[in-house]
């Protein structure tokens, strides 16, 4: 376990040492979510080396970790990290971007066990956090999403899907990485896709309902893109039950694609204004 928790670091630490390359050609908001602020992988436009090595890598510092499937984020000067401590807790923990220093560590009750035959794997915490400059959002294995101030750590407000929603808990763990777009948050989690008002936590819409447990609760992040024209909210989902279904533009979707090995119903193209 430890070699494992230390490989993991290794590849934090590098990362960070080449986003902090390009944070001076693109801003704070370096690598604010989950595949960078842009959700594409790409930093930066300036040249790359052809090979990553300890000519073109050096060590700043490093910090020992717990496990976590979750990338770490950097944003302002600040790099966030996850952890699922023991077999208990999950902890989102601020660093010092220039010196490594902890300024901050929250946590909460929340971690569980997936099933045998994927156990093998981890049973760390899974989605990336995101930040928007004064918040950081965080998902929890048990499908709880926990808003925390960026400067203190405190916590804003708490979203416990299955409670809140009446969803079972899905069986693999909360695994989407939140997506901020204009003051609003959407996750794929209480066994559907939801929007979120980023200021008070109020559960805005709840869409492509697929009841989370073992059978639904996909495995994705959404995305937004500009197709033809027009914006529009990108999700790949698992949900035979959807009102999406037969009454597609109630919901304001656009369109629809079945994705070989997605389920039954793949991915589902939407408006992001729009339920």
């Amino acid at each position: 376990m430890q070699s494992r928790r230390q490989f993991n670091l290794a590849l934090a630490v590098g990362s960070v040492g080449l986003m902090g390359q390009a944070s001076q050609a693109n801003g704070d908001q370096v690598w604010s979510g989950w595949r960078g602020a842009k959700r594409d992988g790409l930093v930066g436009q300036q040249a790359w080396p052809d090979s990553l090595n300890d000519q073109h890598l050096k060590l700043l510092w490093k910090q020992p970790l717990d496990a976590s499937y979750s990338g770490p984020i950097v944003t302002q000067g600040r790099v966030f990290v996850t952890e699922t401590q023991g077999a208990k807790d999950e902890a989102i923990t601020a660093m010092d971007l220039a010196t490594g220093k902890m300024i901050w560590t929250q946590k909460w009750s929340g971690a569980m066990s997936v099933p045998f035959f994927a156990r093998a794997n981890g049973d760390w915490i899974r989605s990336t956090p995101a930040c928007d400059g004064s918040t950081l959002y965080t998902g929890g294995m048990k499908d709880v999403l926990v808003a925390s101030d960026y400067q203190t750590g405190a916590e804003k407000w708490r979203i416990d899907f299955p409670k809140q929603l009446g969803s079972e808990v899905p069986t693999f763990g909360f695994v989407c990485s939140p997506l901020l777009d204009s003051g609003k948050l959407y996750v794929q989690a209480g066994g559907g896709l939801v929007a979120i008002d980023c200021e008070s936590g109020k559960i805005l819409w709840h869409s492509l309902k697929d009841g989370g447990g073992m059978n639904g609760s996909a495995f994705s992040s959404p995305t937004i893109e500009v197709l033809h024209g027009r914006r529009q909210l990108l999700v790949q989902a698992l949900s035979p039950r959807s009102p999406f279904k037969d009454r597609p533009q109630e919901r304001g979707q656009l369109h629809r694609r079945r994705v070989p090995g997605a389920g039954q119903e793949g991915g589902r193209p939407g408006d992001p204004d729009r339920r």
